[in-house]
C-alpha cells in the first residue's frame, strides 16, 4: 500500500515539472512574437512627402526680356552593387542615351580601376536640369520593371532594392544676356540652410535615403562640430538655396526670394512607387519670388555699352560710365560701363569689376559742379545771368603759393559766359558773395553728401566741407569749382536732373515695379520721390546758360540737329591718397540733358576715368561730350526723342535719304545684273561638263569591249594592248574633277 501511494506521489512531481517546462515554453514563445511585434523595423513608410521647391524670382526688363531666371538643377545617384551583372551594360547605353554623357564616363564613375564596383552611393552627374530629369525619372521606373536592379543584403542582413535615384539639389541662376546690364545685376551665391529649416529638411532627406539621425550620432562622436554645422552640411549636400550679391539681386533679395515650398502628401503605393492622391492628400502650391521689372530697355543698354566699348578702345580710359534717365520720373533707361563681367561664369580677373562704380566711386568732380553754386547764388538773389564779375586777366593771388588759374584769360565775364567759359576765378568771386552758411546748405539741398537714393544696396554718401571750413576762403573757393569734395556719379545725375524738370529734383529708379509672376496684378510700385531744390526760374536760368555751353562752349561737340541739347564739362586731377598729392591723372565729365519739342526729356551723364594724355583726350571735351553725343543719337534712332527740323534743314535730309535710296537701288541692280551672268556662266559650263561626262562615259565603254574581244584571241598584257590599239590609259580612268569646274566660285565670290 505504501509503495503504490510514494509511485502515485512521485507521478504527481513528474507531472507538476512537466507542466511548469510547458509553461515556461509558453512565456519565452509570447516574449518573442512580443518582442518582434514592438521592435523597429524598417518597413516601408506609409506616408510619403514630395516637395517642389520654390524658385528665384525672374528680373525682366522694360520690353519683357528676362536678364536673369532661375531653374531646377539635379543629380543621379546610384548604389553600383545592385546592378545585376547580366544587365550593367545595357543600364550604362540606356543612361548614356538619356543623360548625354559618353559610357567611357559613365564606367570611370560605376568601376575602380581594379574594375570593381564602387562601394556605396556613387552621383553619375549633378548637372540635370527639368527636361532632362523628366526623361531620367521615366527611365528609373523602367529599369526597375526590367529588374536591372536586384535586392542586397545590408549589414543588418535585411533585403533592400536599390534604383536609380534622380534627386533635386538645388536652382541654377541663368543670365541669358551675358555680360550685359553687369555690375548692375548682380550675381547670385548658394546659401547654407538655417536650422530654423530642419524640420522642412527632414522629409527631404527621407525621400533621398539620407538618415539625417546618422549625422547628429557623427556630431556627439566628433566634438567640433554644432548641431547647426551638421544641418547645414547635409543642407548643402541636398538642396541649395540662392541669394543676392551685389548690385539688384542683392538690393531685392527678400523680394526675388521664393515664399513658399509647394508639398504634396498622402499614402504611398509602396507597389509602384508613388503617392495616392486622395480625399486626405496634403496639397500646397508652390509660391516662386516676385519678379523684379526694370525701367532698362534691352536694346539702348546695348547700344550704349557699345559706344563705351569703341571710345574707350580709342582713348584707352581706364573706365567710361554713362546712364540716360527720364528728367521727369526719374527711370533709368541705360546705366552701363565698360568694366563688365558675366555672371554666368565669374573669374579671378573679373574680381576689380564687381563693385558699380556708379554709386560706390567717390571722385572730385571739377567744373561739373560751377553750374550748381551758380543756382545757389541765383536763388539767393547775388547774381543774375547778366551780371558782370572781374577775372583778374586769367589770375587770382589767393595766398602766397596758391593761385587761382583759368584757361582762358578775361577781364571781366558775364555769370552766363563764366559756364561757358568754364571760369574757375569768375565762380570763386560769386560764392565768395554768399556765407559759408548759405553755401553750405545750398549744396544740402541738392542732396550733395546724402546718399543718391538709387535703388542699388550700397549708395556712398560722398562728403563736402564743413561749415566750419567753408569759413576759410581758400575752401570756400575750391568747392565751388569741384576740388575738395568727394561725389558719386549718380549724386551728380541727380542733382542735374533739376535744371531740366524746373526746379524739381527727382530720384533715380531703376525697377518699376514688383509682381507675383502667376498673378498679373502689379504687387508692389516702386515709389517716385520728387522734391523742389531751386525755384522754376533759377531752374530755368541755369538751363539756358547749359544750352550756351554746347553752342558756343565747351559741350560744342554734343549738338544734335533739331534737339535742345545743354550740359557742363569736368576736367578733374585725380588726388592720389597714397602720395598724397594731385597727379597727372583726370576724370572727364560730361552732365546734361537732351530734349525736344514734344516733351521728351532726358538727363545724361558720362564719367570717363583716368584717360591717356595723348591727343589731349583728358578734356572732357574730347572724351566725355562724345560719349554723350553718340547716346543721344541712339537715342533719336530708337524714338525717344523726335528731333524738329526747320524747313531749309528738313529739306537737306530729305536730299540725303533720296541719295542713300538712289545708290541702294543703284547697288542692287548692279548685284542683279551680275547675279543674272555668272548664273548663266555656270549654266554654261554645267551643261559642257554633262556633255563631256557623257562622251567620256560612251568612249570608255567602247574601249572596254574592244578590250574583251582582243583578249579573247590573244593573251598579252593590259599594258601591251593598249600599246598596240593605240588607246591611251587617261580614258579608261576619267577624273572625275575637270579643271574648269576646279576654278569654278560660287556666286557670292565671283560678285564681290
Amino acid at each position: 500500500m505504501q509503495n503504490y501511494q510514494f509511485f502515485d506521489g512521485d507521478r504527481s512531481i513528474k507531472l507538476f515539472i512537466l507542466f511548469f517546462f510547458m509553461i515556461i515554453l509558453i512565456l519565452f514563445f509570447l516574449f518573442g512574437v512580443d518582442s518582434i511585434l514592438s521592435s523597429k523595423r524598417s518597413l516601408p513608410r506609409k506616408i510619403e512627402s514630395l516637395h517642389d521647391r520654390a524658385l528665384r524670382g525672374a528680373i525682366v526688363s522694360k520690353h519683357g526680356f528676362r536678364v536673369a531666371r532661375s531653374t531646377k538643377r539635379y543629380e543621379a545617384k546610384i548604389y553600383p552593387l545592385s546592378l545585376d551583372p547580366n544587365k550593367e551594360e545595357l543600364f550604362i547605353k540606356l543612361f548614356s542615351i538619356y543623360s548625354g554623357i559618353e559610357e567611357e564616363t559613365l564606367k570611370k564613375k560605376i568601376y575602380t580601376k581594379d574594375g570593381k564596383k564602387r562601394r556605396g552611393y556613387v552621383t553619375l552627374t549633378k548637372n540635370i536640369d527639368v527636361r532632362t530629369s523628366i526623361f531620367l525619372k521615366d527611365l528609373s521606373r523602367k529599369l526597375r520593371r526590367l529588374k536591372v536592379f536586384r535586392p542586397i543584403l545590408n549589414s543588418k542582413r535585411e533585403s533592400i532594392l536599390y534604383g536609380l535615384d534622380i534627386i533635386e539639389i538645388g536652382e541654377v541662376r541663368q543670365y541669358p544676356f551675358g555680360d550685359t546690364l553687369s555690375p548692375i545685376i548682380g550675381y547670385v551665391r548658394s546659401k547654407p540652410i538655417s536650422i530654423g529649416e530642419y524640420k522642412d529638411l527632414k522629409s527631404s532627406f527621407d525621400n533621398s535615403n539620407i538618415n539625417i539621425f546618422n549625422l547628429f550620432y557623427k556630431c556627439l562622436l566628433d566634438q567640433n562640430l554644432s548641431i547647426k554645422q551638421i544641418v547645414q552640411k547635409e543642407a548643402n549636400a541636398t538642396f541649395k538655396r540662392l541669394y543676392g550679391v551685389k548690385g539688384l539681386e542683392q538690393k531685392y533679395n527678400k523680394n526675388l526670394l521664393g515664399r513658399v515650398d509647394g508639398i504634396l502628401e498622402g499614402k504611398k503605393d509602396i507597389a509602384k512607387n508613388a503617392i495616392i492622391s486622395s480625399l486626405n492628400s496634403k496639397i500646397g502650391k508652390r509660391v516662386d519670388g516676385l519678379d523684379l521689372h526694370l525701367n532698362i530697355d534691352m536694346n539702348l543698354q546695348k547700344r550704349v555699352e557699345i559706344v563705351l566699348d569703341t571710345i574707350e578702345e580709342k582713348i584707352r580710359a581706364k573706365e567710361i560710365i554713362a546712364a540716360v534717365m527720364d528728367s521727369k520720373t526719374g527711370e533709368i533707361l541705360a546705366i552701363a560701363t565698360t568694366q563688365r563681367y558675366n555672371p554666368n561664369r565669374i573669374t579671378k580677373g573679373d574680381i576689380p569689376k564687381l563693385q558699380p562704380k556708379f554709386t560706390e566711386y567717390l571722385y572730385e568732380p571739377g567744373s561739373v559742379i560751377k553750374p550748381i553754386t551758380l543756382s545757389i547764388a541765383f536763388e539767393l538773389g547775388y547774381v543774375t545771368p547778366e551780371t558782370v564779375i572781374n577775372t583778374h586777366n586769367g589770375i587770382l593771388p589767393l595766398t602766397r603759393r596758391y593761385r587761382i588759374r583759368d584757361d582762358e584769360p578775361f577781364k571781366t565775364l558775364t555769370a552766363t559766359d563764366i559756364i561757358v567759359h568754364s571760369s574757375n576765378i569768375g565762380i570763386t568771386e560769386i560764392v565768395w558773395k554768399m556765407s559759408a552758411k548759405e553755401f553750405w546748405e545750398g549744396l544740402k539741398k541738392f542732396e550733395l553728401g546724402n546718399s543718391s537714393g538709387v535703388d542699388l544696396p550700397r549708395d556712398l554718401k560722398g562728403k563736402i566741407k564743413s561749415l566750419k571750413r567753408l569759413k576759410n576762403r581758400v575752401d570756400k573757393a575750391n568747392q565751388s569749382y569741384g576740388y575738395g569734395m568727394q561725389l558719386t556719379f549718380m549724386q551728380l545725375l541727380k542733382a542735374y536732373s533739376t535744371f531740366n524738370n524746373e526746379g524739381i529734383e527727382v530720384t533715380p529708379r531703376i525697377v518699376n515695379y514688383l509682381k507675383d509672376p502667376d498673378n498679373p496684378k502689379i504687387i508692389y510700385k516702386v515709389k517716385r520721390r520728387a522734391k523742389r531744390v531751386i525755384s522754376k526760374d533759377s531752374a530755368l536760368k541755369i538751363k539756358k546758360i547749359l544750352i550756351e555751353v554746347v553752342k558756343r562752349g565747351t559741350g560744342k561737340a554734343a549738338r544734335v540737329e533739331g534737339l535742345e541739347i545743354g550740359g557742363k564739362t569736368g576736367t578733374a586731377h585725380i588726388y592720389d591718397f597714397n602720395a598724397k598729392r594731385y597727379v597727372e591723372r583726370y576724370n572727364s565729365s560730361f552732365f546734361g540733358f537732351a530734349n525736344d519739342k514734344e516733351g521728351n526729356k532726358f538727363t545724361i551723364g558720362v564719367l570717363v576715368i583716368d584717360p591717356t594724355r595723348e591727343n589731349k583726350y583728358y578734356f572732357a571735351s574730347k572724351s566725355a561730350v562724345p560719349v554723350f553725343h553718340d547716346i543721344v543719337e541712339n537715342l533719336k534712332s530708337l524714338d525717344y526723342l523726335k528731333p524738329t527740323l526747320s524747313a531749309e534743314q528738313q529739306k537737306e535730309l530729305d536730299k540725303i535719304k533720296q541719295k542713300k535710296r538712289e545708290i541702294s537701288m543703284e547697288f542692287k541692280k548692279i548685284r542683279t545684273r551680275n547675279l543674272s551672268r555668272i548664273l548663266e556662266k555656270q549654266r554654261k559650263i554645267g551643261s559642257l561638263k554633262r556633255r563631256q561626262k557623257r562622251s567620256t562615259k560612251t568612249r570608255t565603254k567602247k574601249l572596254k569591249n574592244i578590250l574583251k574581244k582582243i583578249k579573247k584571241h590573244k593573251k598579252i598584257s593590259k599594258k601591251k594592248m593598249l600599246k598596240e590599239h593605240k588607246i591611251d590609259q587617261k580614258h579608261l580612268n576619267p577624273k572625275k574633277n575637270t579643271s574648269e569646274s576646279r576654278k569654278l566660285k560660287s556666286p557670292e565670290e565671283q560678285l564681290f
